[in-house]
């Protein structure tokens, strides 16, 4: 498993604290944070990846293998980045049990890239922002709550 360095989400998380409090703080800031704070703990490392429970529980899945040709991109590239986006910040961390359930799954995710998630290339707002959304009303730093998107994957702080 590939551990990113925790300076790696600084400019979407000093993007965040701008959209959710309205206060601009410096990515080198938030990276110096994380740099002196954040301890990941075991990041999975101590559990069972997901191809062994696969394989423990492959009597009980009905999987289906699909051929396909290595590194060749099929998509246009923007889609190509896009399923990319939603594997690494969502399918990675999420298990599903059948087709009714990913659809459940991605359509929450959905929700929350477009409309809580901030986007670096969009100038640290949502896509619902840019298609015309209004913009969300700081929270005060001293009285807020947190938002939960995708079953408490993501956590977002919004105005009480």
């Amino acid at each position: 498993m590939k551990h990113r360095n925790p300076a790696f989400g600084s400019v979407r998380i000093a993007q965040q604290i701008s959209y959710a409090f309205g206060l601009d703080i410096d990515k080198d800031v938030v990276r110096r944070v994380l740099a002196k704070h954040y301890r990941p703990g075991d990041c999975g490392t101590n559990g069972p990846s997901w191809l062994t429970f696969i394989g423990h529980a492959k009597d009980s899945l009905e999987i289906e293998e699909i051929k396909s040709v290595p590194y060749v991109p099929v998509s246009h590239p923007f889609i190509e980045w896009l399923i990319g986006t939603v594997r690494r910040e969502y399918l990675d961390r999420v298990f599903f049990w059948n087709a009714l359930d990913l659809v459940r799954k991605l359509d929450a995710f959905q929700a929350y890239y477009n409309a809580h998630r901030v986007h670096r290339s969009l100038d640290g707002i949502t896509p619902a922002q840019r298609a015309g959304a209004s913009c969300p009303i700081p929270a005060a730093i001293q009285r807020y709550a947190w938002r939960q998107p995708c079953r408490g994957l993501f956590h977002t702080p919004m105005v009480v």
